[in-house]
């Protein structure tokens, strides 16, 4: 669900990587879920228009069921 909301608007692993100062690598990983960053957690939270992660992972849980 994260990459569809992404692509839906325009946000692109570099915009991440920009906010959070760290790598595309670790962007990559985090985003495929083989690695975990509360930075880039939130990073991408906010830049998808969700306060948190937390309402991020509330609103993907609502739209699963």
């Amino acid at each position: 669900m994260l990459f569809y909301l992404m692509r839906q608007k325009g946000i692109k692993n570099a915009d991440i990587v920009r906010i959070t100062g760290t790598t595309s690598g670790l962007v990559s990983l985090v985003l495929n879920g083989k690695r975990s960053s509360l930075r880039v957690y939130s990073a991408t939270a906010k830049l998808l228009g969700y306060a948190d992660i937390d309402s991020l992972l509330s609103e993907a849980r609502r739209r699963a069921a």
